[in-house]
C-alpha cells in the first residue's frame, strides 16, 4: 500500500482562521463565550466594590441615611446601583442595538458583543440584588427570574445562531428596554427614602407620579412592540434550538412581565396620592402616632401590620412602629414587587 507523504497531507487550519470563519458566518469565536463568562464574574465582583463605595457615600452625604436599618439602607444602595447599571445597558442598547431594532439588521462582531455585555451587565445586577437584600418579596423574585432567564436564552441565541436570523435579537434587545428604562422609578424611590417629606412633599408628589405614569406608558408599549415582533418568529420559526421558548414560553413570561410591570407602576401613583395627603395633614403630618388618631390604621396590601419606619421628616427618621405611613406601606409593597422594589 502506497504511503502518502507527510507533506502530502492536508494542514491543519490554524485556530485564528477557523475563529475568523465562525465570526464570518454568524457564529460565535472560539473564545467569546468564555471571555463574557469571565466578565460576569468580573463584573459581579466590581459590582460588589461600588455596593460598599455607594452605601459609604450615602452616610456621608446624608446623615439620615444612618438612622435607617440595614433593610433599608441597602435598598437605597441598589436603587443607587441600578441608577447606574441601567443607564449603561440603555447606552449599551443603542449604541450596538438601533440598527437591529429599527432595521431588523443582521448584527455584526460588534454588535453582537455590544448587546452580550448589556445582557452580563444586567444579569449581573439583578444576581447581587437577589443576594444583597435583606428580604425579596415574591414579585421581585418573580420579575428578575423572567429577566435573567429570558437574558440567558437570549445570550444563547445571539452566539449560537447564524445569520439571517436577526428577528429573535430585535425581539430581545426590546424586551430589555423593561429593565433599561426604569431610571425615573429608581430615582423617586431613593428620593422617597432620602429627602424630608415635609420640605420636599411637592416634589416628591411629582416624582412618584411621573414615574408611575411614564412606566405605564413605557412598559405598555413595550410589551405591544415585543408582541408584534413574536409574531414572525411564530409564524415563520427559526428552527434552532431555542425555537420553542420563544414561540411558546417567551409569551406566557411577556406576559407575566406585563402585570408585574402594571402593578409596579400603579404602586408610584399611589404614593402619589398618599404624600399628597401627607403634605396636607395639619401639625406633623410626617408622625405615624397621629395616623392612628386621625385615621383607621393603614392597610397594606400585606395582610396584617407591617413594621416599617415611616419617611424622613423633620427631626430625623421617627422610631420603628406597627402603625405605619400609607405611604410607607405602599413603598414598602413597592420595594418588594416591581423591579423592585421596587422587572425595585
Amino acid at each position: 500500500m502506497r504511503r502518502i507523504p507527510r507533506s502530502g497531507a492536508p494542514s491543519v487550519i490554524p485556530p485564528e482562521e477557523v475563529n475568523q470563519l465562525c465570526l464570518d458566518l454568524g457564529y460565535a469565536g472560539f473564545h467569546s463565550k468564555e471571555h463574557v463568562a469571565a466578565n460576569v464574574f468580573v463584573c459581579f465582583g466590581a459590582t460588589l466594590v461600588i455596593s460598599i463605595l455607594i452605601h459609604f457615600l450615602l452616610g456621608a452625604l446624608k446623615k439620615s441615611f444612618k438612622s435607617l436599618d440595614i433593610y433599608r439602607q441597602r435598598n437605597c444602595v441598589t436603587y443607587v446601583l441600578e441608577l447606574i447599571y441601567t443607564t449603561i445597558v440603555l447606552a449599551l442598547q443603542i449604541e450596538y442595538g438601533w440598527n437591529v431594532v429599527l432595521y431588523g439588521a443582521d448584527v455584526n462582531t460588534n454588535e453582537r458583543k455590544g448587546l452580550s455585555y448589556a445582557a452580563v451587565t444586567l444579569t449581573t445586577l439583578y444576581l447581587f440584588e437577589l443576594i444583597y437584600r435583606v428580604r425579596t418579596h415574591w414579585q421581585l423574585m418573580v420579575h428578575h427570574f423572567i429577566a435573567v432567564g429570558v437574558l440567558l436564552v437570549a445570550f444563547a441565541s445571539w452566539f449560537d445562531y447564524p445569520k439571517h436570523h436577526a428577528p429573535i435579537i430585535r425581539m430581545c434587545t426590546v424586551f430589555v428596554l423593561h429593565a433599561s428604562t426604569e431610571q425615573l422609578c429608581f430615582f423617586a424611590l431613593l428620593a422617597h427614602r432620602m429627602l424630608d417629606h415635609d420640605k420636599h412633599a411637592n416634589f416628591l408628589v411629582w416624582a412618584h407620579w411621573i414615574a408611575g405614569a411614564s412606566s405605564y406608558v413605557i412598559k405598555t408599549a413595550i410589551c405591544l412592540v415585543t408582541w408584534i415582533l413574536w409574531w414572525p418568529i411564530f409564524t415563520y420559526p427559526t428552527h434552532t434550538s431555542y425555537s420553542w421558548f420563544w414561540c411558546w414560553v417567551f409569551p406566557v413570561l411577556n406576559t407575566i412581565m406585563l402585570f408585574v410591570q402594571w402593578w409596579a407602576s400603579s404602586i408610584f401613583i399611589t404614593l402619589s396620592r398618599r404624600v399628597k395627603g401627607e403634605r396636607e395633614r395639619p401639625h406633623g403630618s410626617g408622625n405615624p402616632a397621629i395616623y392612628k388618631a386621625l385615621l383607621r390604621e393603614p392597610r397594606s396590601i400585606f395582610k396584617g401590620p407591617v413594621s416599617t419606619l415611616s419617611g424622613n421628616h423633620k427631626g430625623g427618621i421617627t422610631q420603628q412602629s406597627t402603625v405605619t405611613s400609607p405611604c410607607d406601606s405602599e413603598l414598602d409593597a413597592q420595594e418588594a414587587g416591581g423591579h423592585y422594589q421596587k422587572l425595585t
